[in-house]
C-alpha cells in the first residue's frame, strides 16, 4: 500500500491518495488497483490482470 499517489479524473485531480491492490476471493485471476481519497472513498479502479473493468469518480453530489 502507498499513500503517496495522485491521478487525474473527470471530478479532478486527486493527490495524497491510498493505493492498494486487490484481488477478489471469488475471482483469484483478477488483480485490481483501487486508489481512495480521504472523504471520497474509491476514485479510480482498474483491473490490471484478468479482467477488463476500470472505474473512475465522475462527480459528488453532497446533501
Amino acid at each position: 500500500m502507498q499513500r503517496t499517489a495522485s491521478t487525474t479524473v473527470p471530478y479532478g485531480s486527486l493527490h495524497h491518495l491510498v493505493r492498494s491492490f486487490e484481488w477478489p476471493r471469488l475471482e483469484k485471476e483478477v488483480l485490481s488497483l483501487k486508489l481512495y481519497a480521504r472523504g471520497l472513498g474509491i476514485v479510480r479502479e482498474k483491473d490490471m490482470s484478468g479482467g477488463n473493468e476500470s472505474f473512475v469518480l465522475v462527480s459528488v453530489n453532497h446533501r
